[in-house]
Protein backbone atom coordinates (compact mmCIF):
# COMPACT_ATOMS: atom_id res chain seq x y z
CA UNK A 1 0.00 0.00 0.00
CA UNK A 2 2.80 1.90 -0.11
CA UNK A 3 3.41 2.88 -3.73
CA UNK A 4 0.69 3.56 -5.54
CA UNK A 5 0.40 1.78 -9.37
CA UNK A 6 0.69 3.54 -12.23
CA UNK A 7 -3.00 4.07 -13.19
CA UNK A 8 -3.05 5.97 -9.97
CA UNK A 9 0.05 7.57 -9.80
CA UNK A 10 0.85 10.45 -12.58
CA UNK A 11 -2.29 9.82 -14.12
CA UNK A 12 -1.98 9.11 -17.87
CA UNK A 13 0.26 12.20 -17.87
CA UNK A 14 1.95 11.84 -21.75
CA UNK A 15 -1.49 12.21 -23.25
CA UNK A 16 -2.19 14.98 -20.80
CA UNK A 17 0.41 17.55 -21.13
CA UNK A 18 0.13 20.04 -24.01
CA UNK A 19 4.16 21.21 -25.07
CA UNK A 20 4.97 23.63 -28.01
CA UNK A 21 7.28 25.85 -28.41
CA UNK A 22 5.11 28.64 -30.10
CA UNK A 23 4.38 30.98 -28.05
CA UNK A 24 0.37 31.64 -29.50
CA UNK A 25 -0.34 28.05 -27.89
CA UNK A 26 1.00 29.47 -24.73
CA UNK A 27 -2.11 29.66 -22.98
CA UNK A 28 -3.17 25.89 -23.56
CA UNK A 29 0.80 24.96 -22.70
CA UNK A 30 -0.22 26.59 -19.07
CA UNK A 31 -3.72 24.91 -19.10
CA UNK A 32 -1.92 21.73 -18.77
CA UNK A 33 0.31 22.35 -16.49
CA UNK A 34 -3.05 23.23 -14.22
CA UNK A 35 -4.18 20.33 -14.68
CA UNK A 36 -1.61 18.03 -14.13
CA UNK A 37 -0.63 19.74 -11.54
CA UNK A 38 -3.82 19.55 -10.13
CA UNK A 39 -4.14 16.01 -10.99
CA UNK A 40 -1.09 15.45 -8.94
CA UNK A 41 -2.92 16.41 -5.49
CA UNK A 42 -5.21 14.20 -6.29
CA UNK A 43 -2.98 11.35 -6.67
CA UNK A 44 -0.68 12.35 -3.54
CA UNK A 45 -4.05 12.94 -1.43
CA UNK A 46 -4.41 8.90 -2.49
CA UNK A 47 -1.04 7.92 -1.64
CA UNK A 48 -1.67 9.70 1.87
CA UNK A 49 -4.59 7.65 2.53
CA UNK A 50 -2.68 4.73 1.57
CA UNK A 51 -0.18 5.49 4.05
CA UNK A 52 -2.45 6.14 6.82
CA UNK A 53 -4.56 2.74 6.42
CA UNK A 54 -1.10 0.77 6.38
CA UNK A 55 -0.67 2.37 10.02
CA UNK A 56 -4.06 1.48 10.87
CA UNK A 57 -3.69 -2.21 9.60
CA UNK A 58 -0.35 -2.42 10.98
CA UNK A 59 -1.94 -1.00 13.96
CA UNK A 60 -4.65 -3.56 14.67
CA UNK A 61 -2.38 -6.44 13.62
CA UNK A 62 -0.22 -5.48 16.35
CA UNK A 63 -2.78 -5.69 19.30
CA UNK A 64 -4.42 -8.64 18.11
CA UNK A 65 -1.10 -10.02 18.12
CA UNK A 66 -0.61 -8.63 21.59
CA UNK A 67 -4.05 -10.19 22.47
CA UNK A 68 -3.22 -13.50 21.23
CA UNK A 69 -0.33 -13.95 23.39
CA UNK A 70 -1.67 -13.22 26.42
CA UNK A 71 -3.79 -15.79 25.31
CA UNK A 72 -1.75 -18.64 24.60
CA UNK A 73 -2.86 -18.50 21.16
CA UNK A 74 0.63 -19.33 19.28
CA UNK A 75 -0.92 -19.88 16.00
CA UNK A 76 -2.81 -16.43 16.28
CA UNK A 77 0.29 -14.78 17.11
CA UNK A 78 2.35 -15.68 14.30
CA UNK A 79 -0.48 -14.84 11.97
CA UNK A 80 -0.74 -11.34 13.26
CA UNK A 81 3.02 -11.24 13.81
CA UNK A 82 3.32 -11.70 9.98
CA UNK A 83 0.76 -8.51 8.94
CA UNK A 84 2.27 -6.37 11.46
CA UNK A 85 5.84 -7.04 9.65
CA UNK A 86 3.63 -6.21 5.94
CA UNK A 87 0.36 -4.88 5.87
CA UNK A 88 0.23 -6.15 2.53
CA UNK A 89 0.06 -9.70 3.37
CA UNK A 90 -2.83 -11.82 3.59
CA UNK A 91 -1.60 -14.39 5.96
CA UNK A 92 -3.48 -17.94 5.42
CA UNK A 93 -5.25 -19.14 8.38
CA UNK A 94 -8.74 -20.05 10.27
CA UNK A 95 -9.15 -16.85 12.24
CA UNK A 96 -12.17 -15.02 12.38
CA UNK A 97 -10.41 -12.10 13.80
CA UNK A 98 -7.75 -12.23 11.04
CA UNK A 99 -10.29 -12.80 7.93
CA UNK A 100 -12.30 -9.56 9.65
CA UNK A 101 -9.24 -7.56 9.13
CA UNK A 102 -8.23 -8.46 6.29
CA UNK A 103 -12.16 -8.00 4.83
CA UNK A 104 -11.89 -4.71 6.19
CA UNK A 105 -8.42 -3.93 4.91
CA UNK A 106 -9.84 -5.13 1.19
CA UNK A 107 -12.92 -2.69 1.63
CA UNK A 108 -11.17 0.78 2.82
CA UNK A 109 -8.49 0.02 -0.21
CA UNK A 110 -11.22 -0.23 -2.52
CA UNK A 111 -12.99 3.16 -0.91
CA UNK A 112 -9.53 5.16 -1.66
CA UNK A 113 -9.63 3.64 -4.72
CA UNK A 114 -13.20 4.44 -5.75
CA UNK A 115 -12.49 8.21 -4.47
CA UNK A 116 -9.22 8.63 -6.64
CA UNK A 117 -11.01 7.23 -9.57
CA UNK A 118 -13.94 9.87 -8.92
CA UNK A 119 -11.89 12.24 -8.37
CA UNK A 120 -9.71 12.06 -11.45
CA UNK A 121 -13.16 12.15 -13.14
CA UNK A 122 -14.35 15.17 -12.16
CA UNK A 123 -11.00 17.29 -12.53
CA UNK A 124 -11.15 16.05 -15.92
CA UNK A 125 -14.68 16.62 -17.16
CA UNK A 126 -14.21 20.03 -15.37
CA UNK A 127 -11.08 20.76 -18.01
CA UNK A 128 -13.26 19.66 -20.78
CA UNK A 129 -16.02 22.23 -19.61
CA UNK A 130 -13.06 25.13 -19.42
CA UNK A 131 -11.45 24.30 -22.59
CA UNK A 132 -14.97 24.42 -24.32
CA UNK A 133 -15.02 27.96 -23.31
CA UNK A 134 -11.41 28.42 -24.21
CA UNK A 135 -12.62 27.35 -27.24
CA UNK A 136 -14.97 29.71 -28.01
CA UNK A 137 -13.67 32.82 -26.70
CA UNK A 138 -10.08 32.29 -28.73
CA UNK A 139 -12.65 31.67 -31.73
CA UNK A 140 -14.29 35.07 -31.06
CA UNK A 141 -11.08 36.55 -30.86
CA UNK A 142 -10.16 35.25 -34.48
CA UNK A 143 -7.21 32.94 -33.34
CA UNK A 144 -8.28 29.82 -35.69
CA UNK A 145 -5.21 28.16 -34.95
CA UNK A 146 -5.63 28.16 -31.27
CA UNK A 147 -8.85 27.32 -31.14
CA UNK A 148 -8.23 24.10 -33.29
CA UNK A 149 -5.38 23.03 -30.91
CA UNK A 150 -8.01 23.91 -27.99
CA UNK A 151 -10.57 21.25 -29.79
CA UNK A 152 -7.66 18.49 -30.04
CA UNK A 153 -7.22 18.56 -26.76
CA UNK A 154 -10.61 18.81 -25.33
CA UNK A 155 -11.12 15.98 -27.18
CA UNK A 156 -8.31 13.60 -26.26
CA UNK A 157 -9.32 15.00 -22.15
CA UNK A 158 -13.15 13.89 -22.99
CA UNK A 159 -11.86 10.59 -24.09
CA UNK A 160 -9.84 9.81 -20.98
CA UNK A 161 -13.21 11.69 -18.51
CA UNK A 162 -14.93 8.81 -20.08
CA UNK A 163 -12.85 6.54 -19.20
CA UNK A 164 -12.24 7.04 -16.06
CA UNK A 165 -15.85 7.97 -15.41
CA UNK A 166 -16.82 4.25 -16.62
CA UNK A 167 -13.96 3.15 -14.83
CA UNK A 168 -12.00 1.54 -18.00
CA UNK A 169 -8.04 1.87 -18.54
CA UNK A 170 -6.75 5.16 -19.97
CA UNK A 171 -5.52 5.80 -23.52
CA UNK A 172 -1.59 6.20 -23.90
CA UNK A 173 -0.23 8.43 -26.31
CA UNK A 174 1.82 7.00 -29.26
CA UNK A 175 4.86 6.66 -28.92
CA UNK A 176 5.24 9.44 -32.05
CA UNK A 177 3.24 12.12 -30.20
CA UNK A 178 5.07 15.34 -30.62
CA UNK A 179 2.26 17.41 -28.69
CA UNK A 180 2.38 15.34 -25.67
CA UNK A 181 5.87 13.66 -24.91
CA UNK A 182 6.41 12.26 -21.73
CA UNK A 183 9.95 14.19 -22.19
CA UNK A 184 9.12 17.49 -21.92
CA UNK A 185 7.61 16.56 -18.01
CA UNK A 186 10.82 16.23 -16.09
CA UNK A 187 10.11 14.42 -12.31
CA UNK A 188 13.36 14.31 -11.12
CA UNK A 189 16.57 15.89 -11.27
CA UNK A 190 19.95 13.69 -10.40
CA UNK A 191 23.48 15.10 -10.67
CA UNK A 192 26.43 12.84 -11.00
CA UNK A 193 29.11 14.07 -8.19
CA UNK A 194 31.65 11.70 -8.68
CA UNK A 195 33.91 14.01 -10.18
CA UNK A 196 34.24 14.99 -6.84
CA UNK A 197 35.56 18.25 -5.44
CA UNK A 198 38.18 18.71 -8.38
CA UNK A 199 36.14 18.63 -11.28
CA UNK A 200 35.08 21.11 -13.73
CA UNK A 201 31.55 20.18 -14.77
CA UNK A 202 28.89 17.41 -12.95
CA UNK A 203 26.88 15.83 -15.60
CA UNK A 204 23.23 16.77 -14.94
CA UNK A 205 20.23 14.60 -15.78
CA UNK A 206 16.48 14.79 -15.94
CA UNK A 207 14.30 12.20 -15.27
CA UNK A 208 10.70 10.91 -16.10
CA UNK A 209 10.68 7.65 -13.41
CA UNK A 210 12.84 6.50 -10.98
CA UNK A 211 15.56 3.75 -12.67
CA UNK A 212 15.09 0.00 -11.94
CA UNK A 213 15.48 -0.72 -8.64
CA UNK A 214 14.56 3.16 -7.58
CA UNK A 215 16.69 6.06 -5.38
CA UNK A 216 16.90 4.58 -2.35
CA UNK A 217 20.13 2.99 -3.24
CA UNK A 218 24.27 3.61 -2.05
CA UNK A 219 24.48 5.45 -5.30
CA UNK A 220 22.31 8.11 -4.76
CA UNK A 221 23.42 8.94 -1.14
CA UNK A 222 26.95 9.39 -2.18
CA UNK A 223 28.07 10.27 -5.45
CA UNK A 224 24.85 10.92 -7.13
CA UNK A 225 22.22 13.77 -6.17
CA UNK A 226 18.75 13.59 -6.98
CA UNK A 227 16.34 16.04 -6.34
CA UNK A 228 11.92 15.19 -6.80
CA UNK A 229 9.62 17.89 -8.69
CA UNK A 230 6.92 19.25 -6.61
CA UNK A 231 4.10 21.09 -8.63
CA UNK A 232 3.00 24.50 -7.92
CA UNK A 233 -0.25 25.01 -5.78
CA UNK A 234 -1.36 26.23 -2.72
CA UNK A 235 -2.25 25.29 0.96
CA UNK A 236 -2.56 26.23 4.78
CA UNK A 237 1.01 26.94 6.43
CA UNK A 238 1.45 26.57 10.23
CA UNK A 239 0.44 24.81 13.49
CA UNK A 240 -2.87 26.32 12.93
CA UNK A 241 -3.30 26.45 9.22
CA UNK A 242 -4.37 29.46 8.82
CA UNK A 243 -1.05 31.24 6.51
CA UNK A 244 -2.51 30.89 3.00
CA UNK A 245 0.34 30.09 0.77
CA UNK A 246 -0.04 30.07 -2.66
CA UNK A 247 3.43 28.38 -4.68
CA UNK A 248 3.10 29.71 -8.43
CA UNK A 249 6.55 27.95 -9.57
CA UNK A 250 7.21 24.48 -9.13
CA UNK A 251 10.34 23.39 -8.22
CA UNK A 252 13.00 20.68 -7.23
CA UNK A 253 13.34 19.37 -3.70
CA UNK A 254 16.06 16.96 -2.01
CA UNK A 255 14.75 13.05 -1.97
CA UNK A 256 17.35 13.14 0.97
CA UNK A 257 19.26 15.10 3.12
CA UNK A 258 22.34 16.35 1.70
CA UNK A 259 24.86 13.30 2.54
CA UNK A 260 28.47 13.68 4.12
CA UNK A 261 29.64 11.62 1.04
CA UNK A 262 27.77 14.35 -1.42
CA UNK A 263 29.20 16.99 0.59
CA UNK A 264 32.58 15.88 1.10
CA UNK A 265 32.25 15.18 -3.11
CA UNK A 266 31.24 18.97 -3.82
CA UNK A 267 33.75 20.87 -1.31
CA UNK A 268 36.12 18.39 -0.50
CA UNK A 269 35.98 18.88 3.02
CA UNK A 270 33.28 17.10 5.73
CA UNK A 271 32.46 19.02 8.97
CA UNK A 272 30.51 16.03 10.29
CA UNK A 273 30.46 15.00 14.63
CA UNK A 274 29.18 11.76 13.15
CA UNK A 275 31.07 9.42 11.17
CA UNK A 276 29.11 7.69 7.82
CA UNK A 277 29.31 8.01 4.18
CA UNK A 278 25.37 7.87 4.13
CA UNK A 279 25.12 9.80 7.20
CA UNK A 280 23.68 13.38 6.28
CA UNK A 281 25.96 16.01 6.59
CA UNK A 282 26.02 17.81 10.45
CA UNK A 283 27.58 20.58 11.72
CA UNK A 284 26.97 22.34 9.13
CA UNK A 285 26.52 26.32 8.98
CA UNK A 286 24.15 28.60 6.48
CA UNK A 287 27.34 30.63 5.78
CA UNK A 288 29.28 27.35 4.72
CA UNK A 289 26.13 26.50 2.33
CA UNK A 290 25.48 30.35 1.14
CA UNK A 291 28.19 32.42 2.32
CA UNK A 292 28.11 35.02 5.22
CA UNK A 293 28.57 37.76 3.03
CA UNK A 294 26.57 37.45 -0.96
CA UNK A 295 24.95 34.77 0.57
CA UNK A 296 23.05 36.13 3.83
CA UNK A 297 21.55 39.14 1.82
CA UNK A 298 18.35 37.11 1.25
CA UNK A 299 15.24 37.79 0.51
CA UNK A 300 16.50 41.01 -1.31
CA UNK A 301 19.24 38.67 -3.18
CA UNK A 302 19.72 34.59 -3.79
CA UNK A 303 23.36 35.21 -4.68
CA UNK A 304 26.15 33.13 -2.70
CA UNK A 305 29.53 33.50 -1.75
CA UNK A 306 32.44 32.63 -3.81
CA UNK A 307 33.61 29.16 -2.74
CA UNK A 308 30.24 28.29 -0.54
CA UNK A 309 29.20 24.77 -1.34
CA UNK A 310 26.23 26.24 -3.13
CA UNK A 311 28.68 28.49 -5.58
CA UNK A 312 30.36 25.59 -6.11
CA UNK A 313 27.65 23.64 -7.31
CA UNK A 314 25.99 26.46 -9.24
CA UNK A 315 29.25 26.64 -10.94
CA UNK A 316 29.36 23.23 -12.25
CA UNK A 317 25.74 22.82 -13.35
CA UNK A 318 24.62 25.67 -14.13
CA UNK A 319 21.80 24.82 -12.31
CA UNK A 320 20.73 27.50 -9.63
CA UNK A 321 20.70 25.03 -6.55
CA UNK A 322 19.47 26.70 -2.82
CA UNK A 323 18.18 26.13 0.28
CA UNK A 324 14.38 25.57 0.36
CA UNK A 325 12.24 28.30 1.40
CA UNK A 326 9.71 27.79 4.55
CA UNK A 327 6.63 27.76 2.43
CA UNK A 328 8.24 25.09 0.20
CA UNK A 329 9.66 22.76 2.73
CA UNK A 330 6.34 22.70 4.87
CA UNK A 331 4.24 22.75 1.30
CA UNK A 332 6.96 19.65 0.16
CA UNK A 333 6.58 18.18 3.75
CA UNK A 334 2.68 17.68 3.70
CA UNK A 335 2.36 16.70 0.53
CA UNK A 336 -0.99 17.66 0.64
CA UNK A 337 -1.69 16.26 4.03
CA UNK A 338 -3.42 18.46 7.17
CA UNK A 339 -2.21 15.67 10.02
CA UNK A 340 0.52 16.80 12.60
CA UNK A 341 3.10 14.76 10.49
CA UNK A 342 3.15 13.70 6.91
CA UNK A 343 1.39 10.15 8.11
CA UNK A 344 -0.84 11.30 10.69
CA UNK A 345 -1.54 13.10 14.13
CA UNK A 346 0.69 10.64 16.64
CA UNK A 347 4.47 10.43 16.56
CA UNK A 348 5.35 7.09 14.80
CA UNK A 349 9.43 5.97 14.44
CA UNK A 350 8.84 4.24 11.01
CA UNK A 351 8.50 7.81 9.50
CA UNK A 352 11.47 9.66 11.34
CA UNK A 353 14.97 9.63 13.58
CA UNK A 354 13.88 11.49 16.63
CA UNK A 355 14.70 11.01 20.85
CA UNK A 356 12.69 8.00 20.89
CA UNK A 357 14.83 5.89 18.75
CA UNK A 358 18.03 7.24 17.17
CA UNK A 359 20.02 6.19 20.05
CA UNK A 360 21.43 9.63 20.56
CA UNK A 361 22.69 9.97 16.74
CA UNK A 362 22.45 10.78 13.19
CA UNK A 363 21.31 7.93 11.10
CA UNK A 364 21.89 7.04 7.15
CA UNK A 365 19.46 8.50 4.90
CA UNK A 366 16.52 6.86 3.34
CA UNK A 367 15.98 4.50 6.08
CA UNK A 368 12.77 5.58 7.51
CA UNK A 369 9.32 5.37 5.40
CA UNK A 370 9.21 8.46 3.13
CA UNK A 371 6.33 10.90 2.99
CA UNK A 372 3.46 10.49 0.34
CA UNK A 373 6.00 12.57 -2.37
CA UNK A 374 8.82 10.46 -1.82
CA UNK A 375 10.76 12.41 0.23
CA UNK A 376 12.79 10.76 2.69
CA UNK A 377 13.89 12.24 6.37
CA UNK A 378 11.21 15.35 6.47
CA UNK A 379 10.96 14.34 9.87
CA UNK A 380 13.72 14.34 12.15
CA UNK A 381 17.54 12.87 11.86
CA UNK A 382 19.32 16.38 11.33
CA UNK A 383 17.70 20.26 11.49
CA UNK A 384 17.31 21.39 7.96
CA UNK A 385 18.48 25.33 7.26
CA UNK A 386 15.82 27.07 4.95
CA UNK A 387 16.22 30.38 3.65
CA UNK A 388 14.50 32.30 5.87
CA UNK A 389 14.86 34.66 8.29
CA UNK A 390 13.23 33.68 11.57
CA UNK A 391 9.90 35.72 11.83
CA UNK A 392 6.70 35.62 11.42
CA UNK A 393 5.04 33.70 9.02
CA UNK A 394 4.70 35.15 5.84
CA UNK A 395 1.57 34.34 3.73
CA UNK A 396 0.34 35.22 0.24
CA UNK A 397 2.22 34.56 -3.09
CA UNK A 398 5.15 32.97 -3.32
CA UNK A 399 6.31 34.39 0.26
CA UNK A 400 10.24 34.73 0.79
CA UNK A 401 9.92 35.12 4.90
CA UNK A 402 10.66 38.38 6.81
CA UNK A 403 13.15 41.13 5.37
CA UNK A 404 15.43 41.32 8.28
CA UNK A 405 16.48 39.01 11.48
CA UNK A 406 19.28 37.04 13.47
CA UNK A 407 18.13 34.08 13.11
CA UNK A 408 17.52 31.64 9.98
CA UNK A 409 14.86 29.37 10.03
CA UNK A 410 15.23 25.75 10.40
CA UNK A 411 12.72 22.92 10.26
CA UNK A 412 12.16 19.39 10.57
CA UNK A 413 13.57 18.47 13.59
CA UNK A 414 16.59 16.37 14.73
CA UNK A 415 17.97 13.13 16.04
CA UNK A 416 17.96 14.46 20.03
CA UNK A 417 14.54 16.14 19.53
CA UNK A 418 11.26 15.39 21.35
CA UNK A 419 8.22 14.69 18.70
CA UNK A 420 6.33 17.49 18.62
CA UNK A 421 10.02 19.52 17.55
CA UNK A 422 9.49 17.09 14.36
CA UNK A 423 6.10 17.98 13.69
CA UNK A 424 5.24 19.53 10.00
CA UNK A 425 4.76 22.88 11.01
CA UNK A 426 7.19 23.19 13.96
CA UNK A 427 9.70 26.10 13.51
CA UNK A 428 13.41 26.06 14.52
CA UNK A 429 16.16 28.52 13.98
CA UNK A 430 19.47 29.75 14.66
CA UNK A 431 22.02 32.24 14.32
CA UNK A 432 23.65 31.59 10.08
CA UNK A 433 27.29 30.48 11.94
CA UNK A 434 26.21 27.96 14.63
CA UNK A 435 28.09 25.06 14.06
CA UNK A 436 25.79 21.75 15.63
CA UNK A 437 25.51 17.76 15.37
CA UNK A 438 21.90 18.23 14.44
CA UNK A 439 22.14 20.93 11.80
CA UNK A 440 21.66 19.38 7.91
CA UNK A 441 20.28 20.97 4.88
CA UNK A 442 18.05 20.02 1.98
CA UNK A 443 18.68 20.88 -1.56
CA UNK A 444 15.93 22.58 -4.14
CA UNK A 445 15.69 24.39 -7.70
CA UNK A 446 13.62 25.84 -9.83
CA UNK A 447 12.47 24.11 -13.00
CA UNK A 448 13.39 25.45 -15.84
CA UNK A 449 10.51 27.02 -18.26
Amino acid sequence: MDALPDETGAPFRDDLLYASDDSSFQPLVEFSEKLLAALDRNREETHAKKQLLTEQVKEAAGKAKDSAQKQGNLDAVLLFAELVENPDATPSGNNPQLAQLLKSRSAAQAKIEESHRQGQAKLLQAAVASLEKMKVDQTKAGNIALAKEIAAYQSRIGQLAAMRSSKTEPLRASPQSTRFPASSQHTYLVIDLSGGANAVRYPVAYLAAPPPGGFNTDEYKTTKLVLRRIEAGSFKMGENQDVSVTLTKPFFIGLFEVTQKQYQFVTGSNPSNFSGDKRPVDNVTYNAIRGSSNGAQWPSSNAVDSHSFLDKLRARTSVDFDLPTEAQWEYACRAGTTTTYCYGDSANGNFMWYLSNSSSQTHDVGTKKPNPRGLYDMHGNVWEWCLDWSGTLSSGIDPKGSSAGARRAMRGGCWRSNASWCTSFHRGSSPSSSENNGYGFRLAAPVKP
